[in-house]
Parts: C-alpha cells; structure tokens; sequence
C-alpha cells in the first residue's frame, strides 16, 4: 500500500509486510487534506446466513474509531446493494442501509 500526501511538503509511506517505511521531503509543511475513502458502503463482512463474521468490526466501530481521532471517512454505495431500513447481505459482505449511513453522517460528520 503506499499513501503519498503532496502539498508544499509531501512525504510517501509504503507499507510491506506489516513495516512502514516513510520518506520526507525537506519543504515547509502546509495546510493540506485527507480523505479517507471506503469503496463501498459495507457495513461488516459476514459468513453463512448472513451472520457476522467473528471478529469483524462494523462501519460504526470504524466510524467511532476515526471519531476518536478527530477524523471521518466517506463511503461510496453502490445503489443496487442498499435498502431503506434494511442491511442487505450479499456474499461476505454486509452493506449499510440509507438509515445507516444517515446516522453515521449525523453522529460522526
């Protein structure tokens, strides 16, 4: 995975095999902007019947984790994949319904 940040200063991290390297340019650092984006709309992975999966953390664990640290992310949806009221399960994953993703966005920005 490698993230880079560009802005007056800019800094790369690549990650390989659980260690981070980073490398950092030596320009003033400047006002900049992040946004952390999730592909979909998935509200937690899930096994058969549509039961979650042990151990796997849900949207609203995310969104409360990135809340900790004065952060919020933004979620695409696919819109064949979501219902009004209902969590949906197709496959593995679990997506967030428009209630969902309502209240994420008033609770957590």
């Amino acid at each position: 995975m490698t993230v880079s940040l560009v802005g007056s200063g800019s800094a790369a991290f690549t990650a390989h095999g659980g260690r981070a390297s980073a490398a950092k340019s030596h320009r003033a650092p400047a006002a900049g902007y992040l946004t952390l984006l999730f592909g979909r709309a998935q509200w937690t992975s899930v096994g058969g019947h549509c039961a979650q999966t042990p151990g796997a953390l849900t949207l609203q664990d995310i969104a409360d984790g990135l809340h900790t640290r004065g952060l919020a992310g933004t979620a695409t949806v696919v819109l064949d994949r979501i219902a009004e009221t209902t969590r949906l399960c197709r496959g593995v994953d679990q997506q967030a319904s428009w209630v969902d993703l309502g209240n994420l966005q008033a609770i957590d920005g």
